[in-house]
């Protein structure tokens, strides 16, 4: 497929009407989830991945709870493992959704820059001699235009 034509499919605004009305429908449904502070948010959190860890930890603390020496609740820790899991399986549901809505937008992201690059061309191209576009060609250079300094250049601003 040529370049800035790789989305074709019609957004009409019935379907983003009724997209809107399901993901508030969702977010009013998740309402048992709290917000986390930032304060709480960590790096030193388990991944789906190392969930299993959790599992064999509680499976050591079930068969010998004399061997722990820190103070650990291990039905506590299996509630929470069990929380984990279900809304992990709520995020995963979930997560195609956005990964289709992300896909389409870098998608469609890119045949708008490529667009919008040919048009940035033509105006190059012109040289000022069009007097209609004005100030309006001086804003759009702005966005290409390189910031000043540094060895080798910056990287044009998009």
């Amino acid at each position: 497929m040529p370049k800035g034509n790789n989305f074709t499919a019609p957004i009409t605004e019935a379907d983003l009407t009724g997209a809107r009305t399901a993901a508030k429908a969702l977010h009013a449904k998740l309402s048992f989830v709290p917000q986390q502070p930032a304060s709480l948010l960590t790096s030193a959190t388990i991944s789906a991945e190392r969930l299993p860890l959790a599992k064999l930890a509680l499976e050591a603390a079930d068969l010998d709870p004399n061997v722990m020496r820190k103070n650990c609740d291990p039905e506590a820790l299996r509630t929470k493992v069990e929380a984990f899991e279900k809304l992990l399986v709520l995020r995963n549901t979930i997560e195609s959704d956005v990964q289709l809505l992300d896909n389409a937008i870098n998608v469609l992201g890119s045949d708008v820059l490529f667009m919008t690059n040919n048009i940035h061309e033509d105006i190059e191209k012109d040289k000022g001699e069009s007097s209609i576009l004005g100030e309006l060609r001086q804003k759009i250079n702005a966005y290409y235009a390189r910031p000043r300094g540094g060895k080798g250049g910056s990287p044009k601003q998009g």
